[in-house]
């Protein structure tokens, strides 16, 4: 796991988004190469495209969860079922640690504004606050993936 948050780590502090950093990290695992990885996830960035909604972080590990745990045959119910529940879990685990999983409430101001943006960006806030989030996102991950669900 160590290895996975330094990755992902290091991926932000290159200037991938959290998102990116996430999937970058984790999509080789899943045949999903780092470059297609980096794009998929590149929408999601700040909020679902800077609009201040749910954090990079978590929505990367969500697609991490359907690479892992999904289905693209629509009559696997159970596939279904259980990507629905790891995904709940993890969003209660992630808001038990960080109170929320939305990029405003996470950084502290609404980056819809330009206020809000200017201080983020002049504070630092993203460099100091995302590798936390992207830290929490991939130890909870990490319990999720491995554990025996089939």
């Amino acid at each position: 796991m160590t290895s996975r948050i330094e990755e992902a780590l290091s991926l932000a502090d290159k200037g991938y988004s959290c998102g990116q950093a996430i999937l970058g990290t984790y999509g080789p695992f899943f045949d999903l190469d780092r470059d297609t990885a980096y794009k998929l996830a590149s929408s999601m960035a700040a909020g679902f495209g800077g609009q201040g909604q749910t954090c990079g972080a978590v929505t990367g590990a969500y697609l991490v969860i359907g690479l892992r745990f999904g289905s693209s045959n629509v009559d696997e119910i159970e596939c279904r079922e259980l990507t629905f529940e790891l995904v709940q879990q993890f969003t209660q685990t992630f808001e038990s640690w960080h109170n929320s999983t939305q990029c405003n409430t996470l950084l502290g101001h609404d980056i819809t504004t330009m206020e809000g943006l200017k201080t983020v960006r002049q504070q630092g806030l993203a460099r100091k606050l995302c590798p936390a989030f992207i830290r929490s996102a991939i130890e909870i991950l990490e319990a999720l993936l491995w554990e025996d669900y089939g």
